[in-house]
């Protein structure tokens, strides 16, 4: 999968697990042809977010330190350009509205899973 300019998809995953995040990748590259880079926090995040500029950040939304809604406000801050998805376990608890963190949407872990999913997402935001 390329972006509009035919470069390689730049896909963040952040995600204080580390399984998660090694998961997510093979998955992610089974379903598209991203380049891919991990991020273990929120602070993490926000400096490869500067660094790297990535196109599309899946981010954990409860984590140690600054967690996902607190990182996207910075990543956002810092580039409007980016594409961010919130992630969690359980909607259970979750902010219902996403217009303060910046983010595009939030789903739970579980929907990457389900088939075909992953690929329309990845496109969708590459659009």
């Amino acid at each position: 999968m390329t972006g509009a300019n035919g470069a390689a998809a730049s896909v963040l995953i952040v995600d204080d697990s580390s399984t998660f995040r090694t998961a997510f990748r093979s998955y992610l590259l089974d379903q598209s042809a991203c380049e891919i880079v991990e991020a273990p926090s929120g602070e993490a995040a926000v400096k490869m977010c500067r660094e790297l500029s990535p196109k599309i950040v899946f981010m954990d939304l409860r984590m140690p330190g600054i967690g996902g809604l607190e990182a996207c406000r910075q990543i956002r801050a810092a580039s409007a350009d980016t594409r961010l998805v919130l992630l969690s376990a359980s909607l259970r608890g979750a902010p219902q509205d996403l217009t303060t963190s910046g983010a595009t949407r939030i789903m739970t872990k579980d929907e990457l899973l389900v088939p075909g999913r992953i690929r329309a997402l990845v496109q969708q935001l590459m659009e």
